[in-house]
């Protein structure tokens, strides 16, 4: 316990002092990754609680990172997948351009995690924002056994189309409104 004290003393006199500054504003560079994963936690909490405000507030003004993780390596977008707020979801993907589809340490992507949960306008939110690629068949295929195993059938018939059919991408401007109330 002492020498943390004698190193958190020395911190603080080691520490250049800045005109107009309180000492007690100041961040060392040690902190800072400490701080920086406080803002990040405060970002996903948010994130998972629908507060749509407060996260666009963590982004923008205390540069949180959109596609930050927690332990199990969930992002926001897994969050807000599995809990289908679709609003929180299509500013994070539109607004603040986090990543669709990653992977947390389970192998699931949100798209997976919303299938599995039942969250249908989280599903066609994500289907109608998903890149145009050469995996993203296999994605959807995925993601509808995810969604049999789980016992969403409505939702793997979605997904099933969509692959089958080409429908659901990024590119497909005017007709997204039409296309996704046809996927019901």
């Amino acid at each position: 316990m002492k020498t943390l004290e004698a190193s958190a003393r020395r911190i603080r006199i080691t520490m250049p002092r800045l005109r107009g500054v309180p000492s007690s504003l100041m961040i060392h560079p040690e902190d800072y990754t400490v701080q920086m994963r406080l803002i990040n936690n405060e970002f996903l909490k948010a994130a998972a609680l629908g507060k749509v405000n407060e996260a666009d507030r963590l982004l923008s003004s205390m540069d949180a990172v959109p596609d930050a993780v927690d332990m199990d390596l969930n992002t926001a977008m897994h969050h807000v997948a599995v809990r289908g707020f679709t609003e929180m979801g299509s500013r994070l993907l539109d607004n603040w351009k986090a990543v669709i589809n990653p992977l947390n340490r389970f192998n699931f992507t949100p798209l997976d995690l919303s299938s599995a949960a039942g969250k249908t306008a989280t599903v066609k939110m994500l289907l109608v924002r998903y890149p145009n690629s050469g995996t993203m068949n296999a994605q959807f295929l995925k993601a509808a056994k995810v969604a049999d195993d789980y016992g969403q059938a409505a939702i793997a018939a979605i997904l099933r189309r969509t692959a089958k059919e080409g429908v659901g991408f990024l590119n497909m401007g005017a007709q997204v409104p039409a296309r996704t109330a046809s996927l019901v």
